[in-house]
């Protein structure tokens, strides 16, 4: 009988005979059911840990959309001697169509009718000065459509940036009160946010 026959036959005479270690059976099953449940908890934890890295890597296709409505103001500006937009219908005219006004990390939002935008839009404009300067906010991205992280802004002279939700809030009630900063719980000289371009 050729070699490999004989191992043949000795691994088929062997896999009949009950194994040595039949008391083991269920506790190699209950190790790796252990090992399984723990291999869950560490993915968990990875995952939760990452979680803000995601949501980072998805606000660059809201800040591109930020700045092509940035475009829009500024031909709004060329077109209107030097006027700032008091509203995003004011943009309709310079934009691409109704995509422009959607935030692409908000899902769910229908685009509507471009003659009002400003009614279901995604973006806030703020009316500004023509004279203000050029880190002041014109276009909010709101933070309930980056999952109350934070926001995208569009500041008056092209550049995009992200605020967090806190910085986020604290701009919005000086941006609401203008006139009585008492209103809010901030001091009225309050330092400035930290804006991440």
């Amino acid at each position: 009988m050729p070699s490999h026959a004989k191992r043949r036959a000795d691994v088929l005479h062997n896999r009949n005979q009950p194994s040595k270690f039949t008391g083991w059976g269920n506790m190699t099953k209950i190790v790796t059911y252990i090992c399984v449940a723990l291999l869950a908890i560490v993915l968990l934890v990875y995952l939760r840990r990452h979680m803000p890295a995601a949501e980072c890597a998805r606000r660059p296709p809201c800040m591109s959309t930020l700045g092509v409505l940035g475009k829009c103001c500024e031909m709004f500006r060329l077109d209107h001697a030097g006027q700032n937009p008091d509203r995003l219908q004011d943009l309709t005219r310079y934009c691409r169509g109704p995509s422009d006004f959607v935030c692409p990390d908000r899902a769910g939002t229908t685009p509507g009718s471009l003659t009002n935008v400003d009614t279901w839009s995604d973006y806030r404009l703020i009316s500004v000065p023509s004279n203000a300067p050029p880190e002041t906010m014109q276009i909010l991205c709101m933070p309930h459509n980056h999952k109350g992280m934070g926001g995208n802004v569009l500041f008056r002279d092209g550049s995009v940036g992200w605020l967090q939700y806190a910085d986020f809030k604290k701009e919005m009630r000086r941006i609401n009160n203008p006139e009585d900063p008492n209103k809010t719980s901030e001091p009225s000289v309050a330092p400035a946010p930290q804006i991440q371009r």
